[in-house]
């Protein structure tokens, strides 16, 4: 039986994906900072009897991740796959980001990833077998006003996953990319929304404001958890994956300009 850790669980797209994942036939290791909070998961897999734990991870912790790993093996077994979901919004002009924010964001959502991958690639570079989902988003191709730090971040985990793609290709290791667009979570409500930067300027308020109510009023997350069940479990996935309306069609040529630059670097004869 496959082995997945997925981080971000207690809602929106790792909630999903864990229980995506787990009625596809995989044992799924739920991470989330929090247990507590993923109790509706764990109460929706015991009814339907899938293989799932919940187990605590912060990413933004080295001690806590290898600690997560190290209970994911005693728990399941050996991981054969992750998911990079676990992810902080900020709201907000560049400008008037607090640093310490912007840090929050960027240490989360890709160093918190980075660590992860550097927890489990030395066992699956061993088996020469693994795979590795990193969400991103639509962001990581739009340079999105008022939620600037966002963006680089999504950008910066495109980039680095992308990258490792490639570096990892002779161990036999995949790392894919899931890039979703706008769909109904919980992230504004767990991100940063600091309402005083408003005032930098109309435009500020009117797309801050726009930004946030898009994402309670935007479609619900399940063609995500599919998605990512997809880049676990087919044999060849693709690097990236679009999904949603809001990127698929209109960013579609420029992911797969990307994917044309990256292949610039493959390996020979792949």
């Amino acid at each position: 039986m496959t082995v997945a850790l997925i981080t971000g669980c207690s809602s929106g797209f790792g909630e999903v994906a864990a229980l995506a994942l787990a009625r596809a036939g995989v044992a799924v290791a739920a991470g989330c900072r929090d247990t507590r909070k993923a109790q509706a998961l764990a109460e929706t897999a015991r009814k339907e009897g899938l293989r799932l734990e919940l187990v605590t991870i912060d990413v933004r912790d080295e001690a806590s991740v290898k600690a997560c790993v190290e209970e994911v093996h005693r728990k399941l077994g050996p991981i054969d796959a992750v998911v990079n979901n676990a992810g902080l919004h900020l709201i907000a002009p560049a400008e008037l980001s607090r640093i310490e924010d912007a840090a929050a964001v960027l240490d989360t959502n890709v160093l918190g990833a980075l660590r992860v991958m550097q927890a489990v690639l030395p066992e699956m570079r061993a088996r020469r077998s693994g795979r590795i989902v990193n969400v991103t988003s639509g962001a990581a191709f739009v340079a999105v006003p008022h939620m600037a730090m966002y963006a680089a971040s999504k950008h910066a985990l495109d980039a680095l996953s992308a990258a490792m793609a490639t570096e990892l290709s002779p161990f036999g290791v995949k790392i894919v990319i899931v890039a979703p667009g706008m769909f109904k979570t919980a992230i504004m409500d767990k991100g940063i929304l600091p309402r005083e930067t408003y005032g930098y300027s109309a435009l500020a308020a009117e797309q801050c404001e726009s930004h946030i109510q898009g994402v309670y009023d935007a479609p619900e997350p399940a063609p995500v958890g599919e998605a990512i069940v997809r880049a676990v479990l087919d044999p060849d996935p693709p690097l990236r994956t679009l999904v949603g309306e809001g990127v698929e069609r209109p960013l579609a040529a420029v992911a797969a300009m990307h994917d044309s630059f990256q292949a610039w670097f493959a390996p020979k004869g792949e």
